[in-house]
């Protein structure tokens, strides 16, 4: 009983991953088409190296690993109820997350870490579970505790820098090139006080994130405000990517709340 809903909600954590990764690259693909090649070329590769014909084989190999991504996302998507499908999809995803970064013009954020870190997981998952079921609910447990060691490890980071402390960090992701939006701004910009009072929340959120395991209604909650808060950090700041990539955890973090104790069952099943 147990394995067949692990089993489920592996199968959910793979159509999540496979609906983000489709959506991210659609935005990538997008953010290129409106900006122009040429505007990445010129910040990724040198003068040189553009001279000797580089930025043509960039943008091929580029195009071709974006267009390899999509199609790997949406096959996770059609065949993620479909364990021994998925798995050698899964795998193909993963090695084009980790090739794409090495060319990524953006320099990659929290949000594509966790989504090669999670993608390594389901696929190691789904492996394994071959040989012995008690690998499904593992591998939930070790998505569910990425999810709380990302936002935990984020909270206190942002605690230690006095921008974060101080608010000057939200004015400065809102003013930016890359993510900034003209209303957010322009609400931030002369309100010093509601910035300072948005940090310190975010931190004390994100740091505390932990103890919502400590029952199923307080992870609820937790989740939920987890939900808006990208939610609004995507229509107010820009950052679209997290929204589609931290909510593929939410489902193994609830099943890993209901179904392990940290105690010798927890320890067996891993």
């Amino acid at each position: 009983m147990v394995a067949s809903s692990a089993e489920f909600v592996v199968s959910l954590t793979v159509l999540l991953f496979g609906a983000a990764c489709s959506i991210l690259t659609v935005e990538r693909l997008y953010f290129l088409r409106h900006h122009g090649f040429w505007y990445f070329a010129n910040s990724v590769l040198s003068q040189q190296e553009i001279a000797r014909g580089e930025a043509d084989r960039y943008w091929k190999t580029r195009r071709f690993l974006l267009f390899t991504k999509l199609s790997a996302g949406m096959l996770c998507m059609a065949f993620a109820f479909s364990p021994s499908l998925a798995a050698p999809v899964l795998g193909i995803a993963v090695v084009v997350l980790f090739w794409d970064r090495r060319l990524e013009f953006l320099g990659g954020d929290g949000a594509d870490q966790k989504l090669r870190v999670v993608g390594t997981i389901l696929f190691a998952t789904l492996i394994c579970s071959r040989f012995d079921e008690r690998c499904l609910p593992a591998g939930l447990a070790l998505v569910s505790m990425h999810l709380t060691f990302a936002y935990s490890a984020a909270g206190l980071a942002k605690l230690r820098s006095p921008a974060w402390r101080l608010g000057d960090s939200i004015r400065n992701i809102a003013s930016s090139t890359a993510f900034g939006q003209g209303r957010a701004l322009q609400f931030l910009s002369s309100r010093l006080a509601w910035c300072q009072v948005i940090s310190i929340c975010v931190i004390a959120f994100e740091a505390a994130f932990p103890l919502f395991f400590l029952s199923r209604s307080l992870l609820v909650v937790g989740l939920c405000l987890a939900f808006c808060f990208h939610l609004a950090n995507s229509m107010l700041l820009g950052l679209n990517s997290f929204l589609w990539v931290f909510p593929i955890s939410y489902p193994a973090a609830l099943y890993t709340q209901s179904n392990f104790t940290f105690s010798n069952d927890f320890l067996s099943a891993l």
